[in-house]
């Protein structure tokens, strides 16, 4: 691997959270405002892009890893969907299969994907429930 999936998959500013259908979010500094969506840093980092989207009462948020199977060499082939797996069925905070049960149960769904060049977590649920999805999100 030409470097760790894990490791270059929490460095600084790799990550990328995509938030749709939320409440309009003031950061300090915003980097771009295309199409009604706004993107800004975290202080540790994280690439947020939000736009807001009244017509529906759902949010959408998805959680971009910049780490996919071209990071793999040919004896890790398969590593960086398996990875994606692990994280999305629980956290070291929930046992295996709770994630996907919680957001279920908040009537959303949870799903993800890999590609080449990055690893996707996405969901969809009723936008009272954002704030916990961010939490669930951050726990992965």
């Amino acid at each position: 691997m030409n470097a760790s999936i894990l490791k270059k998959g929490l460095l600084p500013g790799v990550l990328s959270l995509i938030l749709l259908s939320l409440p309009a979010i003031s950061p300090k500094k915003v980097l771009a405002s295309t199409h009604g969506s706004q993107s800004f840093f975290l202080s540790n980092g994280l690439k947020v892009v939000a736009k807001k989207d009244s017509s529906s009462p759902l949010a959408a948020l998805q959680l971009w890893v910049g780490a996919g199977a071209a990071d793999e060499t040919a004896e890790e082939a398969g590593l960086a969907h398996l990875l994606e797996h692990i994280l999305f069925r629980g956290s070291s905070e929930r046992g295996t299969g709770k994630l996907a049960g919680e957001i279920e149960n908040l009537g959303g769904r949870i799903n993800g994907f890999t590609s080449r060049e990055r690893t996707v977590y996405h969901m969809v649920l009723p936008a009272a429930h954002v704030k916990t999805a961010f939490k669930l999100l951050a726990q992965m």
